[in-house]
């Protein structure tokens, strides 16, 4: 899944390490990945970090969480 939220783009695949990590983007740079379960930045993500980018996350996690709750 991969969608485009406050500038950022955030790629979630269920397959990927159990479905716990986002990978996120600006344009075309990597910024990093940031672990579901446990809100953990990893890759350089700490660096980009900021409000608009955590508001993008919640929403991408929501989004994530509404569709596995469609699955059955």
């Amino acid at each position: 899944m991969r969608r485009k939220y406050r500038g950022y783009i955030l790629t979630w695949t269920p397959n990927d390490h159990g479905g716990d990590h986002i990978h996120i983007k600006e344009s075309s740079q990597i910024l990093g990945v940031y672990e579901i379960s446990t809100g953990h930045k990893t890759r350089g993500l700490e660096k980009h970090w900021n409000r608009t980018l955590a508001k993008a996350v919640t929403q991408f996690v929501v989004e994530i969480r509404e569709r596995q709750a469609r699955r059955p």
